[in-house]
């Protein structure tokens, strides 16, 4: 793994930021790097921020993170997330015998979802797609 991963405990979660050149398999080092630092600190929220990270040359597409922290974290975990969203995967799902992992645009909205104050929040692409269906609507 080429990342420089970072790992902080927080009051109410863990926060993880990684930055440097993403290549293939670092989506699952990543999962379970968060993962053991969640179990060895006792903590099941999680601020994953992948802002400082881009892409390596010549690793086209998106990262397959989300789908890799909801294969390996255990259920009760949540991770917000917080990265480019043209990078990432973002397959809504709501499966309960998986982690919840949410992408935020912002760290304050993260934050607040974290903390359960604001549960209704959404997923970028999830507003991005209501926006343009409205917008078609019209």
């Amino acid at each position: 793994m080429n990342l420089i991963v970072t790992t902080r405990v927080e009051e109410r979660h863990l926060r993880i930021n990684a930055q440097g050149s993403w290549r293939y398999n670092d989506a699952l080092n990543l999962a379970y790097q968060l993962k053991a630092a969640g179990l060895r600190e006792n903590r099941d929220k999680v601020l994953l921020d992948l802002r400082e990270v881009h892409a390596a040359q010549g690793v086209p597409g998106k990262f397959f993170v989300m789908d890799r922290l909801r294969r390996v974290l255990p259920p009760d975990m949540k991770v917000a997330l917080l990265g480019p969203v043209e990078m990432v995967d973002l397959e809504a799902r709501s499966d309960p015998t998986v982690a919840t992992v949410v992408l935020f645009a912002s760290e304050r909205s993260a934050l607040l979802w974290i903390d359960g104050i604001h549960a209704a929040i959404k997923n970028p692409s999830v507003l991005r797609a209501e926006g343009q269906a409205a917008g078609k609507e019209t």
